[in-house]
């Protein structure tokens, strides 16, 4: 092998976090993203009827802005203005969030990197709220790099972006075929297929096992509440399995 080629990576699973990690709904999450909207746009934003699970951040600011009655070319100018403020509102109220951790997520988190498996993030929030809430639900240390809902607005466009970063960080070469997405929603699935990934799916959010299925995810687990089952459904699901 030369200097230049780089080691095989290990399998890679890239986790969401709101309502795969954590309790979905997060407290303070969306009334700061509402004020950095209104703030930035020197008018009321809501949120209201504006979809947001599995949504990107990017997606959901655009959409309430023009909810709100804010031009496209105000909104691709601003919204870059609006994720820093919502940054800075959020890591000022953020506390403790373990106790939002779903069940069983620490130690399936645990098994998959003691099974040989690298980890990261794909989470629809903002970089800087995603890292925070892991950092208060004591998973920081677990998830060295990942792909957020602001660095685009399709999710299955996160993933190259996520696949990157893995790279850079391991040395090795990340791949779709040797990646699997673990989230709780039907864009988590279709972000899945769209990307070449395997997807395991939980039933931990606001969709059961029977929608998920429907949506194509290959496998589907309550919960991540039995560790050794989690590292079996995301060997199931990679597509193309170890050698």
């Amino acid at each position: 092998m030369t200097s230049a080629a780089r080691a095989p990576a290990r399998p890679l699973a890239l986790f969401d976090i709101d309502g795969t990690l954590l309790v979905a709904g997060d407290p303070d999450h969306i009334p700061c993203l509402e004020e950095a909207l209104s703030e930035v746009f020197d008018r009321p934003v809501t949120l209201d009827g504006v979809p947001l699970g599995g949504n990107q951040e990017l997606a959901i600011a655009r959409e309430a802005a023009r909810r709100a009655g804010v031009g496209d070319d105000e909104i691709d100018a601003l919204l870059p203005e609006v994720m820093t403020e919502l940054g800075r509102r959020f890591l000022e109220r953020v506390g403790d969030r373990r106790h939002r951790l779903l069940p069983g997520a620490p130690a399936a988190v645990a098994a998959l990197a003691g099974a040989g498996w690298d980890l990261g993030l794909l989470s629809g929030g903002a970089r800087a709220v995603s890292l925070a809430k892991m950092r208060a639900a004591g998973l920081a240390d677990h998830f060295p790099f990942g792909a957020f809902g602001d660095d685009h607005e399709d999710r299955a466009a996160l993933v190259p972006v996520a696949l990157s970063a893995g790279t850079a960080h391991h040395g090795g070469h990340h791949s779709p075929d040797r990646t699997v997405l673990v989230g709780d929603t039907p864009r988590d699935v279709d972000a899945a297929l769209r990307a070449g990934c395997g997807v395991v799916a939980v039933a931990t959010g606001r969709f059961g096992v029977a929608e998920l299925a429907g949506h194509g995810a290959q496998v589907v687990l309550a919960d991540l509440s039995d560790a050794a089952e989690v590292v079996a459904a995301c060997a199931a699901a990679l597509p193309r399995p170890a050698a």
